[in-house]
C-alpha cells in the first residue's frame, strides 16, 4: 500500500518485515524515511493523504480483530 500527497512531495507506504508492517513517509528530496508507525503485528486497510497534504490517513486492523480509522500531522 501506498499513496502520493497531492503536490508529489511526499510518499507514504507499508512495508512487511517478518510478517511485522509498519508505515512510512518519504520526502522526495530527503535520503531517510521516517517511521510513521512502528513494526507490528497489523494490518493496513489503506493510507491516504488530505487534500492540502496537511495529514495522513490510515486504517489498520489488529491482531486480535480491532480495526480503525487514524489521522496524523504530516
Amino acid at each position: 500500500l501506498s499513496d502520493l500527497s497531492p503536490e508529489g512531495k511526499l510518499v507514504a507506504y507499508v512495508t512487511n518485515v517478518q510478517g511485522k508492517r509498519s508505515l512510512w513517509l518519504r520526502q522526495a528530496a530527503a535520503e531517510k524515511p521516517i517511521e510513521v508507525v512502528p513494526p507490528a503485528d497489523v494490518t493496513y486497510g489503506g493510507v491516504a493523504f488530505s487534500p492540502d497534504a496537511g495529514k495522513l490517513y490510515y486504517s489498520m486492523r489488529d491482531a486480535d480483530g480491532s480495526s480503525g480509522l487514524y489521522q496524523i500531522p504530516v
